[in-house]
């Protein structure tokens, strides 16, 4: 039962939280002011917490009430796991969205300081008072270095892909001697409207998503229609050995086509 119950935590950690790649050294000198972004030291013990939690909860479960106690304790860690999993998905997806609005608004704001005569690097100073995005340049500025590798770090994390575009203005107005404010400000135009575009495809994702979580709620439905017919389904799920199997299995099966249908709404929105 223990070997059982490891298993088991492990599944719903793996759907609780999912470890991203560690970041190289030099991502991480390149996103210098960004440390909140970064990964703790000990982020790996954090993300080992749901799995001890869970393995416990299931322990903890057969140990008082038996074999019984397990069975029916394990759809509920499964389902605790997705709920978690989708709450977390939707806050990076909320300031992902958050991000890629600030981003847009602080190049606006910069073709505006250059615009009225700002010297480029007065401007990134005077800009950052009012979009925090553009912090981690200043630190940058303030050493001598080039504002465009914080802002290259600092793009690869979700909803901070338009400072690539930044950097990248920035750089060809620099060596070309291009009006900047005017390639700022087009830049700021093209972040405005894919900022746009995000919004549109989230909205019409949304509805795939609702229904992946009412397809999963479904189920519960199949209850009401067994009482119906004279049955009584949840003695069968939760006194037989065949009917904890039935319960498990449904539990996997429904959080499962969630996650998926999460998936696929992600992959449309890239």
């Amino acid at each position: 039962m223990i070997i059982i119950s490891v298993l088991l935590a492990g599944i719903a950690g793996l759907l609780w939280f999912r470890t991203p790649p560690v970041r190289s050294l030099r991502r991480r000198l390149a996103t210098i002011g960004q440390a909140t972004a970064e990964r703790s030291p000990t982020a790996g013990l954090r993300g080992l917490l749901p799995v001890v939690c869970a393995a416990g909860a299931l322990t903890g479960s057969g140990l008082a009430f038996g074999a019984q106690g397990f069975w029916l304790c394990a759809p509920a860690v499964i389902i605790a796991a997705t709920v978690a999993r989708l709450v977390r998905a939707g806050v990076r997806r909320a300031r992902a969205a958050a991000a890629r609005q600030q981003v847009a608004q602080a190049c606006s704001v910069l073709a505006t300081q250059v615009r009225i005569g700002q010297p480029p690097l007065v401007a990134i100073r005077s800009a950052a008072e009012d979009c925090p995005v553009l912090r981690p340049a200043v630190a940058i500025v303030e050493l001598g270095g080039d504002p465009t590798a914080a802002w290259c770090g600092t793009a690869k994390s979700p909803g901070h892909e338009g400072l690539a575009e930044l950097a990248r203005v920035w750089q060809v107005a620099n060596r070309t001697g291009a009006d900047l404010a005017d390639a700022l400000d087009r830049a700021a135009d093209g972040l405005f409207d894919d900022d746009a575009v995000a919004l549109v495809v989230a909205s019409e994702a949304a509805g795939p998503r609702a229904s992946g979580k009412i397809m999963a709620v479904l189920p519960v439905a199949g209850l009401g229609i067994g009482y119906a017919i004279g049955g009584d389904p949840l003695q069968f799920l939760t006194s037989s050995p065949y009917g904890w199997g039935c319960l498990v299995a449904g539990t996997v099966l429904a959080c499962g086509g969630v996650l998926w249908m999460e998936r696929v709404a992600d992959r449309a929105a890239l």
